[in-house]
C-alpha cells in the first residue's frame, strides 16, 4: 500500500510509504524504495539515523559537477541513543575503490550515500539473499562500474545503541553467513588482489566478524580476533 505521509516546514513534501505484510529484509525492501523513486539520485535513509540539512545540495552539487562519479559518501558522526556525539567518521578514500572495498567497508552506512539511479540498478540494487552488510556488498558492484567521490564533512547522524542485539550488527550469525556469501560471490576479484592484498581482505572481514560477535557478546569474538 503507499500512501503520502508527511509534510515538512509547511510545504508538501512527497513521501510515499510501502508496507510488506510480512518482512522482506534490509535489500528487499530498499530496492523497493527505489523502484518507488522518480529522480535521477537516489538517497537511504535507515529509520535511526539523521541527516544534517546540508547533505542533500553537497551531495547532489558534487554528482552535478562530475559526471564520472556514480556514487558520493559523506562523513558521519557516530551518536548514541542520547545524540550525544562518540566520535567523528571522516572520509579519506576517493576514485576507483574497488580494490579498497574488497578489503572493508571504506564507504560505511547506507544512510550516508548519493548515487546515480542509473548506477544503483546497473549494478543489480541490494541483494535480498544478504543477511547482513548489504551496503559492502553493493558498494563493491557500483565500484566495477565507476569512482566514488566524499562529501569531506560528517553529515549523518549513525546511531550506535548501548543496548546489544537491537541492531543488526549485533547478530553475529548473520554476519557471519554475510562474509561468507561476500567471498563466495567475488572470489574471482578476491583471486585478482595480490597476496598481501588478499591477507588484508581477510584480515579486515575477520576483524568485523569479532566486532559483531563482541557486540553480540559471541565467544567467537575471541576466534576472529586470532584470524585477523
Amino acid at each position: 500500500q503507499c500512501a503520502p505521509v508527511a509534510q515538512v516546514a509547511d510545504a508538501p513534501v512527497p513521501v510515499r510509504y510501502q508496507r510488506h505484510e510480512t518482512s522482506q529484509g534490509g535489500g528487499a525492501t530498499r530496492n523497493d524504495g527505489a523502484r518507488m523513486a522518480t529522480g535521477d539520485v537516489l538517497m537511504f535513509l535507515d529509520d535511526d539515523d539523521t541527516w544534517h540539512p546540508e547533505k542533500i545540495a553537497h551531495q547532489v552539487a558534487i554528482l552535478a559537477a562530475r559526471p564520472e562519479v556514480g556514487l558520493v559518501y559523506a562523513g558521519r558522526r557516530v551518536v548514541n541513543e542520547a545524540g550525544e556525539l562518540l566520535y567523528t567518521v571522516r572520509p579519506r578514500k576517493a576514485g576507483k575503490l574497488l580494490r579498497d572495498l574488497l578489503q572493508g567497508n571504506c564507504i560505511g552506512t547506507t544512510s550516508s550515500v548519493a548515487m546515480r539511479r542509473q548506477i544503483f540498478w546497473e549494478a543489480g540494487g541490494f541483494d535480498p539473499e544478504m543477511p547482513a552488510r548489504q551496503d559492502a556488498d553493493l558498494w563493491v558492484r557500483v565500484a566495477r562500474l565507476t569512482q566514488v567521490a566524499f562529501d569531506p564533512e560528517p553529515t549523518v547522524n549513525y546511531l550506535v545503541t548501548s543496548a546489544a542485539g537491537t541492531q543488526i550488527t549485533d547478530n553475529a550469525a548473520a554476519n557471519e553467513a554475510a562474509a561468507a556469501r561476500m567471498f563466495s560471490k567475488y572470489a574471482a576479484e578476491y583471486a585478482a588482489l595480490s597476496f598481501w592484498d588478499r591477507r588484508k581482505a581477510r584480515a579486515s572481514h575477520y576483524l568485523a566478524l569479532a566486532n559483531n560477535c563482541a557486540r553480540a557478546r559471541s565467544p567467537k569474538a575471541f576466534t576472529y580476533v586470532l584470524c585477523s
